[in-house]
Parts: structure tokens; C-alpha cells; sequence
């Protein structure tokens, strides 16, 4: 590919996450839909029936499953929901397209930072931050072999729950790897106890788990 943007490699590592089902979407607070739209032929944008779009599951046309960043891309507003759905493989006439994708006015799952405001209803609770971005020569010419190192922090009401929940997420990235469009490898590294972070006034504990991971053999070419 040519230029990585650090922001898309989060929005898809999120969207990625939150496919996963490691938190429910009753936990999460969002819902399932799918729409199927007639394709007209050629390269097409869908623009999906609901709002506050979270996550795009799957996108198929014609039964044949498309993938994200070479078959289609995704559009985002400024709260960074989705709104749109960019193919750029050319579609037959009169097929069928079938987006599948979570919606909701909230989640449990974000890249954003630390926050204050948040309750012992708000938890479970997933972040993911990337931490470092690093940049060599890569070849011949305007070639770049970059990586990065990320972080998953697993926020839960027990040590056992949170222990449980980042075994599932290692797991996940271990199973899909390479399956991601802008990271090429993904290789988890740590997994840290960071122990209690919060206790309220009524004895409610919030647990944290880190796992660091990282992203190697990424190749820009310009």
C-alpha cells in the first residue's frame, strides 16, 4: 500500500475488536442489522439504513464474501461512526449486496482515553491505544517498512473476569494475524496485572489487564 494512516489502522483494529464478540452486543448496548440493497452495477456506495453504526461484520455480493480495504472501504463521521459503505470491486448488475453491522448510541469498546464519568454499569469496558510507530528504509526507492506496538486494555468487575476476557482477545488476534487489511502480522507480546484501578465508595473494584502486541512487516511503497 502506499501512505498508512495511523488513524485507520485504529478504526479498523476497533472494528476488528468489536466484531469479535468478546463482549456481547447486549453488553455492549448495541444491535444487529443487515441490509441487502440491488446492486446497479460497477462500483457502488451504500448508505446504510440505521444510525450510530459501530461496526461492519460483512459485506457479500452475490453469496461471494468481500474484503475489507481491497474490496470496499468504510466512511466514517466525525464521532466516527460508520455511514457508508465504498466498493470499488465492480458489481454485477441486479445481484445482491448484504451489509451485516452493529448499531447503537453507545459501546463498550472504543480507542479513545482514560475517562472519570464512568460508573460500575459502564464495565466491562475494552480501549486500544497504539503506543509507538516506527519507520525504516524498506527498499530500493520510496519504500518504507514500518511497524507499530499497540496496547488492548481489558477493564472488568473481577481478576477472573478480565484474566478471562484477555485470554479471549489473545487468542482472537493470534487466530486472525493476518487476516487485517493495514496490519500485516499482528504478534502479541505482554500480558500485564495492573491489579485494582478504581474502587468506589461502595466497594465496586475495576480490574485491568494490558496486553501489548505488535505489527511488523507493514511496507509502504510511494
Amino acid at each position: 500500500m502506499s501512505y498508512i494512516n495511523i488513524l485507520n489502522i485504529a478504526k479498523e483494529f476497533i472494528n476488528f475488536l468489536r466484531n469479535a464478540d468478546i463482549l456481547t452486543i447486549s453488553q455492549r448496548g448495541v444491535s444487529t442489522q443487515t441490509d441487502t440493497f440491488n446492486s446497479t452495477g460497477g462500483a457502488e456506495d451504500f448508505t446504510l439504513t440505521k444510525f450510530k453504526i459501530k461496526n461492519v461484520r460483512s459485506v457479500t455480493n452475490n453469496s461471494v464474501l468481500l474484503k475489507f480495504g481491497i474490496d470496499y472501504t468504510l466512511t466514517y463521521d466525525s464521532a466516527y461512526n460508520i455511514l457508508k459503505v465504498s466498493v470499488s470491486k465492480s458489481l454485477t448488475e441486479t445481484t445482491s449486496t448484504v451489509i451485516v453491522y452493529d448499531y447503537g448510541n453507545t459501546d463498550k469498546i472504543f480507542y479513545d482515553f482514560e475517562r472519570h464519568d464512568l460508573t460500575i454499569s459502564s464495565f466491562p469496558r475494552i480501549h486500544f491505544s497504539i503506543n509507538s510507530f516506527k519507520s525504516e528504509i524498506g527498499g530500493f526507492g520510496n519504500v518504507n517498512k514500518s511497524s507499530w506496538n499497540f496496547q488492548i486494555n481489558m477493564y472488568s468487575t473481577s481478576q477472573i473476569s478480565s484474566l478471562q476476557y484477555m485470554d479471549t482477545i489473545r487468542q482472537y488476534i493470534i487466530t486472525n494475524q493476518t487476516l487485517l487489511y493495514y496490519n500485516s502480522y499482528i504478534k502479541p507480546t505482554n500480558i500485564i496485572d495492573l491489579g485494582i484501578v478504581s474502587e468506589d465508595t461502595s466497594g465496586n473494584k475495576i480490574y485491568l489487564y494490558a496486553l501489548e502486541a505488535e505489527s511488523k512487516l507493514n511496507y509502504e511503497i510511494n
